[in-house]
């Protein structure tokens, strides 16, 4: 879909409290007609901002395998980090 999704969950949420914090099908801002083929989705860019924005340090080795992933167009990829 030359695009990606992410999700960032808290943890250590208390049971009775949602884990989710950031879902990017959620993110009005990933959507519209200007986007093209990321409308719906982030680009390895945004990925990269949205982890500064809620001040997270990827793991090891993530940036690059998602470079990876979309230097080859990989698809329906789903890891868990």
């Amino acid at each position: 879909m030359r695009h990606f999704s992410l999700n960032i969950e808290r943890a250590n949420a208390p049971e009775d409290e949602d884990n989710l914090v950031y879902a990017s099908l959620h993110d009005t801002q990933t959507y519209g007609h200007d986007r093209r083929h990321l409308s719906g989705g982030l680009s390895l860019e945004e990925v990269q901002e949205r982890f500064t924005r809620f001040h997270i340090t990827p793991p090891e080795g993530l940036l690059a395998a998602l470079n990876e992933d979309a230097r080859t167009n990989a698809g329906n990829v789903i890891r868990t980090w």
